[in-house]
């Protein structure tokens, strides 16, 4: 019994030791909000700066929420109320998992991960990820799975009143942005 409670101990410790040592990510606190924030580990500075791109992420989701939840507009829309249920998702810099992915949702609202630098390493521009991070959302707030008409009007209508509560300046893409790799050549809210 004995022996068996020490190997226990041991694999647990080997266990900690190896996602200590090994893990390409790590909880940092931004300077922003004093939050932590799950990053990928690179230096200091690239860490602080990466929780500080969530903390605004995070910061200008929940001014949209918010918008949504205090305008007759939006507030009594199933997919908004949808989406406030969940607005307090996790938001983190991707896992290495998702790498051929710019952003992922778990479970529709339980974890998003978003890509904030590109393969030179070169953080991308705020807007463009909140545009991303909105896609996202709208998954959050479509009941159904991947990208159908409901799914396009929910974008939609987060791009319009992120518009209209200032936390994002409207992109056409008509000369498309890359993003992390990706192509971004469509917007479904045309002004």
């Amino acid at each position: 019994m004995k022996l068996f409670t020490f190997l226990i101990i041991i694999l647990l410790l080997l266990f900690f030791f190896h996602n200590r040592t090994f893990s390409k990510r790590k909880y940092v606190v931004s300077t922003i909000d004093n939050k932590r924030y799950l990053v990928q580990k690179k230096t200091k500075a690239q860490e602080t700066k990466s929780a500080n791109m969530i903390a605004e992420l995070v910061k200008r989701k929940n001014i949209l929420c918010n918008y949504l939840e205090s305008n007759s507009k939006y507030q009594n829309k199933y997919e908004v109320k949808r989406l406030l249920n969940n607005q307090y998702v996790e938001i983190e810099e991707k896992s290495f998992k998702y790498k051929d992915q710019v952003a992922y949702s778990i479970n529709k609202g339980e974890k998003i991960g978003i890509c904030l630098r590109n393969k030179q390493g070169k953080y991308e521009d705020m807007n463009t990820g909140f545009f991303v991070l909105m896609h996202e959302l709208a998954h959050v707030m479509s009941k159904d799975y991947g990208h159908h008409e409901k799914f396009w009007n929910n974008f939609s209508l987060l791009i319009k009143a992120a518009i209209e509560c200032k936390v994002y300046t409207y992109q056409s893409f008509d000369n498309y942005t890359n993003f992390c790799g990706l192509e971004i050549t469509y917007t479904p809210y045309k002004k």
